[in-house]
């Protein structure tokens, strides 16, 4: 069985308050608790923590199972994602320059963390192993019940996760070797750098203009003239597009580093998110 505890991590002081799991009904973060100056360390330290679960699974003699590569990618990261948690619920619903530059500083080394677990094929081809047992149970004559090298059922909802996952990786390039594979690492860390550099800044184009993000702008309740709605309008329409908050040219560049991921990964335009197979997620608002 894999071993979901990392040898080596790096280790937070107690002080920080990431050190430990949350202690407020259903694990909620205690904002209260929280410095930003606590989240960058709890990040880097997330990280290196899932990257040894991960080479942990990947690494792991045993036969592939789901309790040794399924259960343990899952329980993977718990750290990070409590980090991650308090760090994006902060700069979507707080004005706050100091971790925007932090977001900005940290998204290229996420989008590597990222390409650490999609481009590795250890971990591929364990859930490759599992998935072919899936199918060549449904395959045999009379179709049989799909187990793993313990004999554990792979019951329905198991199967259908690690197809996707299966599907998943493929569609991330696992596949790709040398410097194909390092131009898509680039790629994925330069877009992630941008979208998030252009999400800083389409937040300060919304403040400056003095617009909201959605429809129905507060500042239509005190626009009492026809030209105070058209110039409220203007102002919403022209955000993001002149001065210090100016997104074109990052739009541009993604657009372009977009199409060139797309070729490296063999389709003729950005792959979808999600594969053909997975049922569309619902919009957003």
């Amino acid at each position: 069985m894999t071993d979901s505890t990392p040898a080596v991590v790096d280790a937070l002081p107690e002080t920080n308050p990431f050190a430990r799991p949350w202690e407020l009904d259903l694990e909620l973060p205690d904002f209260t608790a929280v410095k930003p100056a606590d989240i960058e360390p709890a990040v880097r330290a997330g990280m290196a923590a899932q990257r040894a679960e991960w080479e942990a699974i990947a690494t792991d003699p045993d036969a592939p199972t789901v309790e040794n590569t399924v259960a343990a990618v899952e329980r993977s990261g718990e750290l990070l994602s409590r980090a991650l948690t308090v760090l994006y619920s902060l700069t979507s619903a707080t004005d706050s320059p100091e971790l925007d530059a932090l977001e900005e500083r940290l998204a290229p080394d996420l989008a590597a963390h990222e390409d650490a677990y999609s481009l590795d094929a250890r971990i591929y081809r364990r859930f490759k192993a599992l998935d072919e047992r899936v199918q060549s149970a449904a395959a045999a004559t009379p179709a049989q019940i799909p187990v793993d090298a313990d004999g554990q059922v792979i019951d329905a909802e198991t199967a259908r996760y690690i197809r996707l996952a299966v599907e998943e990786f493929e569609r991330e390039g696992v596949a790709l070797t040398g410097p194909d594979a390092d131009r898509l690492r680039a790629i994925n860390a330069r877009l992630t750098a941008l979208s998030t550099r252009f999400a800083t800044l389409t937040t300060n184009a919304m403040h400056a203009a003095g617009v909201a993000n959605f429809t129905a702008t507060p500042a239509l309740v005190t626009a009492a003239t026809h030209a105070e709605r058209v110039a409220l309008l203007n102002r919403s329409l022209g955000r993001g597009l002149s001065g210090e908050h100016d997104t074109r040219a990052i739009v541009l560049e993604e657009a372009g580093l977009r199409a060139e991921r797309a070729r490296l990964l063999g389709y003729p335009t950005t792959p979808p998110s999600s594969p053909p197979s997975r049922p569309p997620a619902p919009a957003r608002r």
